[in-house]
């Protein structure tokens, strides 16, 4: 069995379950994707680190997009499937393990 997203896109009913364990992380298109916000251009440097040791650890690199010097967006793709599967998950959840220590330094307000 399968879902679809909003953008009509199939999501394996297993991934969907697994995704609403992993908070605010979105199926955009054939991407997982999530924004960090945090208060300094250095805390979301150090915190895009972070997210190079999981995508090592793994072998499986994301898109990073840093902007507003703060912001840090992930795309996450299986790319040989042009889809989200299991191992984004895997990611998705390394990635919210080391959000737990950078969270203190998330941006409250704009």
């Amino acid at each position: 069995m399968a879902s679809t997203n909003k953008q009509g896109f199939r999501i394996e009913d297993t991934i969907a379950k697994e995704l609403r364990s992993l908070p605010d992380w979105d199926i955009v298109g054939r991407e997982l994707t999530k924004g960090f916000y945090l208060d300094t251009f250095n805390y979301a440097i150090g915190f895009i680190n972070s997210v190079a040791k999981v995508a090592n650890d793994l072998q499986h690199h994301p898109d990073i997009l840093l902007s507003e010097f703060s912001t840090v967006r992930l795309f996450i793709k299986t790319n040989e499937f042009g889809k989200v599967t299991e191992k984004d998950v895997k990611f998705a959840k390394g990635v919210e393990r080391e959000w737990r220590a950078w969270r203190k330094y998330e941006k409250k307000t704009w």
